[in-house]
């Protein structure tokens, strides 16, 4: 079982950041938290859809060996 992380102890990054993490090849799965019609309409390309509501049950099929951002 994984711990748990507080919501305050979670890394935060801006645009910015992500954008040069992603120049960089860095290996970068993006998680789009919001309900599927948003994301329908409009996400990151090759972005993953995990709404904020099922995320605590299926975080762990997350990958594990790259970096995730949530957004």
């Amino acid at each position: 079982m994984h711990e748990r992380m507080s919501l305050e102890a979670v890394p935060r990054i801006d645009v910015d950041e992500a954008h040069r993490l992603v120049e960089s090849g860095e290996s970068i799965v993006f998680v789009d938290v919001r309900e599927r019609e948003p994301y329908d309409e409009s996400h990151i390309r090759e972005s993953i859809s995990l709404p904020l509501k099922d995320f605590p049950r299926s975080y762990a099929e997350l990958p594990r060996d790259v970096l995730i951002v949530t957004y």
